[in-house]
């Protein structure tokens, strides 16, 4: 008997409030391919 793990894919992206980072994150959370995106925001 197999058993087989699928892991979704998910990223982690820092530096997302400046304007690269806030384009990049608007583009990879409407993708689909993403089942998570992680933005590291500091304060």
């Amino acid at each position: 008997m197999s058993s087989e793990t699928h892991c979704q894919p998910a990223i982690f992206i820092t530096g997302a409030t400046g304007f690269l980072g806030g384009a990049l994150a608007a583009e990879l959370l409407n993708t689909p391919e993403w089942s998570e995106v992680v933005l590291l925001v500091r304060a």
